[in-house]
């Protein structure tokens, strides 16, 4: 039978060990146990949550970041050591670029879908109480949870410790909804968030022809977005970052590229050397100011550094 410890003293020693630095010959004879036990009151401590170790990627050497900085002319950028195989290991670049924001109570955050920014936000520490987190885009009805704009948004407002304004909408409804919709409160509501948000957390997808999965409302084989590099929240764009069309973009509920460019602090979120010709239209067309990847697409950035990098 597995030996059980009561909570105060597991807790006692793992505060010894881990906060006061006490090795456990230390912890054993400060508590009048054996080493022996302080190791499996440990071992307990983590089992049970009273103990959670937390492993931070390293970033980039800074050299890297810099370099992109200066040639995409980005306010900031931030880049975790090696490849990204996921979008978790992002996590801790994400929490920097936040923090860095300077967001305060009652400051409005957008959030786009995306699957590297929701596989991210799990792992993600960093606090700020009372921000109000607004998706950018309707997502009802979609299959993968990296589409559903609300339980991103949700998520993201509890990691932060803030709120979630909803936005009660499929990103394309059909007409007769859409009538609906113009007078619904909630709507008009996130439509003023948009318009006074201080900071965004924005995915950036790449050209839809080579994507793995597509969301249901975006018409895959539209001629429309025959010349479009990427998107932002489901508005694509060409490879000088201006707005492309597509059937059914009129009725999309999401905010308009040109209402992202007067978003102060847009932090675009990208990895794989896929996305490279999409994050470099992103910035010229002036969506993001700040940038979260890792280290291949950061050098792949530097090596296709092209002139006029500058937005137009």
């Amino acid at each position: 039978m597995t030996e059980r410890f009561d909570q105060r003293d597991t807790f006692h020693a793992a505060e010894l060990y881990y906060r006061n630095g006490l090795s456990q010959a230390e912890v054993a004879t400060r508590m009048g146990v054996s080493r022996p036990t302080v190791s499996r009151m440990l071992s307990q401590a983590r089992q049970t949550g009273l103990v959670r170790i937390d492993l931070v990627p390293p970033s980039a050497p800074a050299g890297v970041a810099a370099q992109v900085e200066r040639a995409l002319s980005l306010q900031k950028v931030y880049v975790v050591a090696g490849e990204a195989k996921s979008g978790a290991r992002l996590a801790a670049e994400l929490d920097r670029a936040i923090t860095d924001l300077g967001l305060t109570r009652g400051d409005v955050l957008l959030v786009s879908s995306g699957r590297a920014v929701s596989e991210a936000i799990p792992e993600m520490r960093v606090l700020v109480p009372g921000v109000s987190v607004v998706p950018t885009l309707g997502g009802l009805y979609e299959d993968e949870p990296w589409y559903r704009t609300n339980e991103i948004a949700t998520s993201l407002a509890a990691v932060l410790s803030g709120r979630a304004l909803p936005l009660a909408s499929p990103a394309i409804p059909g007409e007769r909804l859409l009538a609906t919709l113009a007078d619904e409160p909630g709507i008009e509501r996130t439509r003023e968030a948009w318009s006074v948000a201080r900071a965004a957390i924005l995915a950036i997808g790449a050209a839809i022809q080579s994507r793995e999965s597509v969301p249901a409302h975006l018409p895959v084989g539209d001629p429309g977005l025959d010349r479009a590099v990427g998107d932002i929240t489901s508005r694509f764009f060409d490879s000088r970052g201006r707005p492309l069309h597509y059937a059914g973009d009129d009725r999309l509920q999401a905010i308009s590229l040109e209402m992202l460019r007067d978003v102060p602090g847009s932090v675009g979120v990208g990895m794989g050397t896929v996305k490279v010709e999409a994050i470099r239209a992103a910035v010229r067309g002036g969506y993001i100011t700040r940038l979260v990847t890792d280290e291949p697409t950061a050098r792949a950035l530097i090596e296709t550094r092209q002139p006029g990098e500058a937005h137009e």
